[in-house]
């Protein structure tokens, strides 16, 4: 079975082209496109109609890496669904041979984590409405992509400026597949080419946050400070019956490039 994508796109649009995921494809597509256009917020805004209309989307390839993680579950319903659905039913009106590429969690496989986590909620939902809306389109699920250039606000910055600021940390006992986003931006071309509608792009080395918060300690060469809250591991599971790029990678050597 052909599971790639034969079409070729000679322009490419990435929207929110200011965040830390699309840096970093931005980098990995100049292999693979020569017209790439990144629009920022300023450019183009999710809800705006007039910043619609200042692009001709057809035969195009659209990757769209807005997202809003944080605020109040309003705000994320409102930013990662309900705007994106009113771009989405405006592309289908207004223009046609687009394919859109669009970046999910590998969380939305747990029902669970749909159910609670207003973000992973959006996410969800909005890999349906695309599923029922658009005949052309392609779900990247990530795993836990990370590196230098992140925001303070992302999981590993975020421990790192606490270890070194003396907190005490509560940590959950998780399990975590974490991708340095070198990776992921030396496989952006090879990922957009799957024909979907949807697959994962993970890590297999699968390393415990325990572990993580203890080599930061140790990379520091700060007494360990923290508590382990719950004695279950948990972690996300790829879905088996949904299509991965897998890969075998060490994430201590980018965590360490980070301290």
């Amino acid at each position: 079975m052909d599971l790639k994508e034969q079409k070729k796109f000679d322009i490419v649009y990435i929207l929110g082209a200011n965040s830390f995921v699309a840096k970093n494809i931005s980098e990995g597509l100049k292999t693979c496109s020569n017209k790439i256009f990144p629009l920022t917020r300023k450019d183009f805004e999710l809800g705006n109609e007039v910043d619609y209309s200042k692009y001709n989307f057809s035969n195009s390839l659209i990757i769209d890496c807005i997202t809003r993680i944080d605020g109040s579950e309003l705000e994320i319903i409102e930013n990662n669904l309900e705007k994106f659905k009113e771009f989405i039913i405006y592309l289908k009106l207004r223009h046609k041979d687009f394919r859109y590429i669009y970046f999910s969690t590998l969380s939305v496989s747990s029902k669970q984590a749909a159910q609670n986590n207003p973000y992973i909620k959006s996410k969800s939902l909005a890999e349906q409405f695309l599923n029922e809306n658009l005949s052309d389109y392609l779900v990247i699920r990530l795993s836990f992509p990370f590196g230098k250039g992140e925001s303070s606000k992302r999981l590993i910055s975020r421990l790192i400026q606490k270890i070194k600021s003396g907190e005490i940390l509560g940590i959950d006992n998780l399990s975590l597949s974490l991708m340095p986003v070198e990776n992921l931006r030396n496989d952006i071309c090879d990922l957009i080419s799957f024909k979907g509608p949807v697959v994962q792009y993970l890590n297999a080395r699968i390393v415990t946050l325990e572990s993580v918060v203890k080599f930061i300690y140790s990379q520091l060469k700060i007494k360990e400070n923290y508590q382990l809250r719950n004695s279950i591991p948990t972690a996300i599971q790829a879905d088996p019956l949904i299509i991965k790029l897998e890969k075998n990678i060490d994430p201590f050597p980018a965590i360490e490039s980070m301290i």
